[in-house]
């Protein structure tokens, strides 16, 4: 299934992409979305930079029938990478969302951009659940874990901008 997040900040897009690859604040959005343990590395150098959490997430938003397929949390391991010129022209990077253990994927572009006020970010991609039969009803009752945790970045990153989010 197609997934399409956008998230926008009133700050310019080189800031954005200071924040974007700061443990600290990426520990905090992994906290937003309810794993306060989560893991985070970053690694950042002139060539580009690679961020990657795992994070331990709750599927009491999943129906029961889904829930018993999965559990009562599921690990998620979301890696982004960002090109080393992250200026305020814009730039892409590109993000997978993984289910540990689970067939299901989210492979997604991320376009940075500069917009009226500050910058827009896209995540657009495919959630793909590889299960026979089943895969469409696991997509969407995914989708809605996989968007809350991309949307935690914008309500974080509103609170370490200091501003409200956009």
């Amino acid at each position: 299934m197609k997934l399409t997040v956008t998230l926008t900040y009133a700050a310019p897009p080189s800031q954005i992409g200071r924040m974007l690859v700061d443990e600290e604040f990426q520990r905090q959005v992994c906290s937003a979305t309810g794993d306060a343990q989560a893991r985070v590395s970053v690694l950042d150098s002139a060539d580009g930079a690679k961020v990657r959490t795992s994070r331990r997430l709750p599927t009491d938003r999943l129906p029961d029938a889904m829930r018993a397929l999965v559990g009562h949390h599921i690990i998620v391991v979301q890696s982004t990478r960002w090109p080393g010129a992250r200026t305020d022209a814009g730039w892409t990077g590109t993000v997978v969302v993984a289910v540990e253990g689970k067939p299901v994927r989210l492979e997604a572009t991320a376009t940075v951009v500069p917009s009226a006020g500050g910058t827009t970010i896209t995540y657009s991609g495919d959630l793909v659940a590889h299960i026979p039969f089943l895969g469409g009803k696991v997509e969407r009752a995914v989708e809605p874990i996989v968007r809350s945790a991309l949307e935690a970045e914008q309500r974080v990153g509103a609170q370490w901008l200091g501003a409200p989010p956009g």
